[in-house]
């Protein structure tokens, strides 16, 4: 990242965890991606 800027750093990392969300196989394991560490995957059992 080139910027400094608390909005912008803060709409980058939003973006990241949609398309998190949007990569996760059930809804369940979507919604619990803004809680788990970064770059979280389920278990797959």
């Amino acid at each position: 990242m080139n910027t400094y800027h608390p909005f912008r750093l803060m709409i980058v990392e939003f973006a990241h965890m949609g398309r998190s969300m949007k990569q996760m196989p059930s809804a369940g394991d979507s919604a619990q991606v803004p809680f788990r560490p970064p770059h979280w995957k389920p278990s797959g059992d």
